[in-house]
């Protein structure tokens, strides 16, 4: 299957806007962009890539 640029977009909850493989709105504007005529969604392969990030820097959880 294609996905859009052939990478993994990450969904983890994170503070960094510099990383360059985030799911943003912009990347979907993209994708949707790309995939424009084809029927459904724009494919776009996404995960929370987190575990393995050495730049990951969770959001502050509340105390609860």
């Amino acid at each position: 299957m294609i996905c859009y640029r052939d990478r993994t977009f990450c969904i983890a909850d994170c503070t960094r806007t510099d990383c360059d493989v985030r799911m943003t709105p912009e990347v979907q504007a993209g994708a949707d962009r790309w995939w424009a005529g084809f029927p459904g969604p724009a494919p776009i392969a996404t995960g929370d890539r987190s575990a393995h990030c050495e730049y990951h820097q969770p959001k502050e959880q509340p105390d609860g």
